[in-house]
């Protein structure tokens, strides 16, 4: 076997003779004390809480963001487009812990993050146009076939991120934080940076350290990136609304696992003001507050058999 294709590898099993492994053994040692030696410094790093922040996002923030802004609203046939946003995400940083700078040599450079980096710019886009086109579709209330399903299903191509921009930003709730803020030219900062890698504009010729902080703090701007624009485009999941109160165990599908905290916890301070000053402003959001402060409040008994309505559901699914 190429000595090369061993080079700089420890094992974790010391008893291992590298000639009695095949390549791909030895590549899959090598990504698992990539793994192992990545996590390790996350939970050493600044990064842990961040990161955990993330995560937390990704598995309870993004998919239960789909709420129906109008009758006309296409978001639950958006549902894909969030669950792959979701995924872009969880591969995205999955695959950047298994390089590292002791692992097999076609690990040891900048390729393995290539992936990861190419992952954060697919979610950004992933979730410009869950935006753009269920926006359009909410716009255009006289076409037949909504953009969103030609969308989906291959019969439109994918507009150029220029395109989405300029059309994402020019709505009302972005133009307004976007005029408040420096929002717009971070993200575009972030894109800018993150094609660079894809591209090879940027060149990292080896792993290390400071190229793992590199991507760590891009995937940090990512999610938060992403939170905002899903807050913009629905200021409603940034607020608390009496859902238990008024639905207990069987509340509509929109508002099925809300979880605002999950939002507020990943955006920082000073973007957050002006987010939930949108958010308590929106006309849609103070129609649903309106709405659920109308109903009443459901009875112990009520809860309890919502309860056991939800355990009836459980068993037979």
């Amino acid at each position: 076997m190429d000595g090369d294709y061993t080079k700089n590898i420890k094992f974790m099993n010391e008893k291992d003779n590298i000639y009695d492994l095949s390549k791909e053994e030895i590549f899959l040692k090598a990504c698992n004390n990539g793994f192992l030696t990545n996590i390790k410094k996350i939970k050493q790093s600044s990064f842990s809480t961040k990161i955990e922040t993330c995560k937390e996002f990704i598995h309870f923030g993004i998919t239960n963001a789909n709420i129906s802004i109008s009758s006309k609203d296409c978001s639950l046939l958006m549902s894909p487009v969030l669950l792959a946003i979701e995924r872009d995400l969880e591969m995205s940083i999955n695959i950047s812990l298994l390089s590292n700078e002791t692992n097999f040599i076609n690990l040891n450079n900048i390729e393995i993050l290539k992936t990861s980096f190419f992952l954060l710019r697919s979610a950004i886009e992933n979730t410009m146009g869950y935006i753009y086109f269920t926006y359009r579709d909410k716009e255009n209330i006289h076409v037949d076939i909504p953009e969103t399903r030609q969308w989906l299903t291959g019969k439109i191509d994918t507009p150029f991120i220029k395109k989405f921009k300029n059309y994402i930003f020019d709505i009302p709730n972005f133009k307004e934080f976007s005029s408040k803020t420096d929002f717009l030219s971070n993200l575009e900062t972030l894109l800018k940076q993150i094609n660079n890698i894809i591209h090879n504009k940027k060149r990292i010729s080896y792993f290390s350290e400071k190229t793992f902080d590199y991507f760590l703090n891009s995937f940090i701007k990512t999610c938060e990136n992403i939170a905002i624009m899903l807050i913009l485009f629905k200021p409603v999941i940034l607020l608390d609304l009496p859902v238990f109160e008024k639905f207990g165990f069987n509340p509509p599908i929109d508002f099925d696992d809300l979880k605002p905290e999950v939002f507020r916890k990943i955006i920082s301070y000073n973007y957050f003001v002006i987010l939930y000053n949108i958010a308590i402003n929106d006309d849609y959001a103070i129609g649903i507050q309106e709405w659920m402060s109308s109903l009443p409040d459901l009875s112990k008994q009520e809860i309890k058999e919502s309860a056991d309505w939800m355990r009836k559901i459980n068993k037979s699914s």
